[in-house]
């Protein structure tokens, strides 16, 4: 994926932009979605969520222009944040489109779908249970089952 700010007054930027974009795709090959799809489910939902497009619709006002502070931020320091967030995001809806709706899964079931450790797991189903996105259908022992929340 990649992400280009281009205005309609900028039409050779957005030709010379998808020219390198297409030779970038071709050079990597075949891709088989659906090998993909739980990460694919993940980044649709990481581009919708309101922290990633509100961070990608300020870049140009912070960094070229200033925040409400009228400062200028750093243009490495934004990607750093902005790099930051769309981990955190795309980490909390991979272990959402991971769930089921309706079997429940355990926190180590999750962490070997996702690849992602138990405890950030964990973490990132406190805060989506929070967020009423996800809930405890049951337990297994005293291990939590969870399931994603109906949309």
């Amino acid at each position: 994926m990649q992400l280009n700010w281009v205005s309609s007054a900028e039409g050779k930027l957005f030709a010379e932009n998808i020219e390198a974009f297409t030779r970038d795709i071709v050079e990597l090959g075949k891709f088989d979605t659906n090998e993909h799809r739980l990460a694919l489910s993940a980044l649709k939902e990481t581009l919708a969520t309101p922290r990633v497009r509100w961070l990608m619709g300020m870049e140009k006002q912070l960094v070229e222009k200033s925040n409400v502070y009228g400062k200028q931020v750093d243009a490495e320091r934004y990607k750093a944040v902005m790099a930051s967030a769309i981990k955190e995001e795309y980490e909390k809806a991979l272990v959402v489109s991971a769930l089921p709706l309706e079997q429940g899964l355990m926190v180590k079931d999750l962490a070997a779908q996702t690849d992602l450790p138990g405890h950030v797991v964990a973490a990132y189903l406190v805060e989506l249970e929070h967020a009423e996105r996800v809930h405890v259908k049951g337990y297994e022992g005293r291990d939590p089952l969870f399931i994603r929340q109906a949309a």
